[in-house]
């Protein structure tokens, strides 16, 4: 949690710079905001991690497959 909190403020700056003041009034956009950028950096993080477990799984995957969750489809790419 603490390292998550590290980037509010950045997502707060990140919409300040683009002049989107609006969204600074709406807490729904204030959490994409942070979670993107907190994600751009742990998502690949979280991926590296836990390869080892799910290489296999998405190895033995057929069909349709859907890569359902809150990142940015880590998982989609080929091993």
């Amino acid at each position: 949690m603490l390292l998550a909190s590290l980037y509010l403020p950045g997502a707060i700056l990140s919409l300040l710079l683009k002049l989107d003041v609006r969204a600074l009034f709406s807490w729904e956009r204030i959490k994409e905001a942070w979670f993107a950028r907190f994600w751009a950096v742990y998502g690949p993080l979280s991926r590296e991690g836990a390869t080892g477990n799910v290489k296999p799984l998405v190895e033995a995957a057929y069909g349709v497959v859907l890569d359902i969750g809150p990142g940015g489809g880590e998982w989609v790419v080929s091993f």
